[in-house]
């Protein structure tokens, strides 16, 4: 078990080493989201976190370890079934929050889990209280379908503060979703920046976080030409399931 000193080198050190425990994220990912947490936890003490689709809780953790992070939300329907953009559906049966809530108090200190509130319903569904402590930094993924991913986007917007990170994973998945979100800013008026990084997140900077995007401009790849590959690749997978 990590101690609160080691998770902070760890996440300090943007080291893959502070996921414990297994998630769906791949090493580049993990790095580059670990890159997002100390652009926030270095401008914001007492950060709130919230995420969409936990499974099992890998991805949490680095935030219940952050003694700068105030609080964790976790969000996730847990459907039995998962529909996805590519046209099929995945068997997500073994996904329960009491499953993950075991997992995390048997590898974390106790003081890492009383910042861990947990909602079983549709974003869209979250009760007005849920915002009572405005999120700085948001990472959706769950259901990777178009309508989901920007729906997921749009209910936790309206607890987010004006100045905050909104991250997606599987961003090859749902390009459509990620296009709306940038029109729906733009139309809102909101100061904002994009980024596709490693391994496969979409990240937005909005408000005074968009002069901040450029420090991980080098490791990111030119937008429209991630969705237009990103969409070939859909379309291409989609034709090939038998009918």
């Amino acid at each position: 078990m990590q101690t609160f000193d080691t998770a902070e080198h760890l996440i300090e050190q943007a080291n893959p080493a502070i996921f414990v425990l297994e998630t769906e994220t791949g090493m580049g990912d993990r790095r580059m989201l670990l890159a997002l947490q100390n652009i926030v936890r270095r401008r914001v003490s007492g950060y709130a976190y919230a995420e969409v689709g936990s499974y099992m809780g890998g991805s949490l953790v680095p935030h219940l370890m952050d003694r700068r992070c105030a609080l964790v939300l976790s969000i996730d329907r847990r459907p039995d079934v998962q529909p996805d953009e590519r046209g099929v559906s995945f068997d997500y049966t073994r996904s329960s929050t009491a499953a993950m809530l075991d997992r995390l108090h048997e590898n974390l200190p106790l003081p890492a889990m009383l910042k861990l509130v947990t909602h079983d319903c549709d974003a869209a569904d979250l009760p007005p209280d849920a915002g009572a402590v405005p999120f700085d930094l948001m990472f959706i993924d769950g259901e990777h379908t178009n309508r989901a991913a920007f729906s997921d986007f749009l209910s936790l917007w309206r607890f987010a503060k004006p100045d905050c990170i909104a991250v997606f994973h599987d961003a090859n998945l749902v390009p459509d979703a990620l296009a709306n979100v940038q029109s729906f800013l733009r139309h809102q008026g909101v100061t904002f920046a994009s980024l596709v990084l490693p391994d496969l997140l979409f990240a937005v900077f909005a408000g005074g976080y968009a002069r901040l995007a450029p420090a991980l401009a080098r490791f990111a790849t030119d937008t429209e030409t991630f969705f237009e590959t990103s969409k070939r690749e859909l379309w291409k997978q989609i034709a090939s399931i038998p009918r």
